[in-house]
């Protein structure tokens, strides 16, 4: 099961070119197969936020796919589990791990992310942005 990061969302809508193909790509396989990913609640709140700073003119279409994903997707919440198990986390990280805590309690095995670090001790990340290393 694979979880979804904010900068995924954020790139499809306002990324550069070659992040937002990428993230296009990402969105078109969670359409398509919605049963091997799950989205946090924190994700789509995260991304509305995101794109209401820094590309307004596009959020009217973050707030259609936040729409459309909460529709195909199942929704994740955190608790105060979560809560807990973040709160000895450094500052800059609690968000994010509050996030790889969520899915990780959830049965998500991975998590889509350009952010690796705040993420690799909790749960495997994936970068789908890395270019290969040949």
């Amino acid at each position: 099961m694979k979880g979804l990061d904010t900068n995924i969302l954020v790139y499809a809508l306002a990324g550069e070119e070659e992040k937002r193909r990428t993230a296009e790509e990402i969105l078109r396989d969670v359409i398509e197969d919605p049963g091997s990913y799950r989205i946090a609640a924190q994700v789509l709140a995260e991304m509305v936020y995101v794109i209401s700073r820094k590309a307004p003119e596009v959020l009217e279409e973050a707030i259609s796919m936040a729409n459309l994903l909460s529709r195909v997707l199942e929704v994740l919440s955190y608790t105060h589990t979560e809560v807990l198990q973040a709160a000895g986390s450094p500052a800059r990280y609690f968000w994010d791990r509050l996030l790889a805590y969520t899915y990780r309690n959830n049965g998500v095995d991975v998590i889509l992310s350009e952010d690796e670090k705040p993420y690799k001790e909790i749960i495997r990340v994936e970068n789908p942005f890395k270019k290969a290393q040949i």
